[in-house]
Parts: structure tokens; C-alpha cells; sequence
């Protein structure tokens, strides 16, 4: 990789080199999520780490109401995308919730 990027690489290898690096990055994600699982159903239940990794911003939680109705979805624009999120197109959506900010396991109702 390391000759290979030294040189002046065609858009068809450009485009190549990105899929690639997308894909890995699949992969890493799933090793991931497989050691989570594993780690979460061990019965030693091993800690991590004592301490909570990180912490959230202080930002006041609500929910976003959002319409039912059409709407588009899919990749749009001229960047990386992966082949299923093509076509964009439009789609019903009945009408849904979704928190501001990302909700933890400790978080309470």
C-alpha cells in the first residue's frame, strides 16, 4: 500500500482504494459488536473498566416529532456511497419520535 500511494493514482483506483477502506471499516464494526456480545453474555462477567468511559453533554432531552408523510431517502450527492443506498427514493414514513441525543443503559425513563 505504502508504494502504491506513493504514485499518482487514477480516479477508477481512487474509487477502488475507497471501497475498500469502507469495507474494512465494516469489519471493524462487527468485531466490535461481536466482542460487546461476548463480553456482555459471559457468565464471569468480566468489567472493562471501572470508571464510565464518557460522558454525555448536558444538553436538555426531548423528543423531535417528526410528520407522517413522503419523504426521500437514500445517497444523494457525489461522494463514497455503498450500492444499497441507491436509488434514492421516496418512501411513507408514519408519523415517530427520536431523542436529541443518544440514550445510555444507565439512563432512566
Amino acid at each position: 500500500m505504502h508504494q502504491l500511494l506513493e504514485n499518482e493514482l487514477s480516479k477508477e483506483v481512487l474509487d477502488f482504494l475507497e471501497l475498500g477502506l469502507q469495507h474494512e471499516q465494516q469489519h471493524q464494526e462487527l468485531l466490535v459488536t461481536d466482542l460487546k456480545y461476548t463480553l456482555g453474555t459471559n457468565p464471569t462477567f468480566p468489567v472493562y473498566q471501572e470508571k464510565e468511559y464518557s460522558q454525555l453533554p448536558l444538553v436538555e432531552q426531548e423528543w423531535i416529532k417528526v410528520e407522517a408523510g413522503v419523504y426521500e431517502i437514500g445517497f444523494e450527492g457525489n461522494g463514497f456511497s455503498f450500492d444499497n443506498e441507491t436509488p434514492r427514493h421516496r418512501t411513507f414514513l408514519e408519523p415517530y419520535a427520536i431523542r436529541n441525543r443518544l440514550i445510555t443503559n444507565s439512563a432512566k425513563k
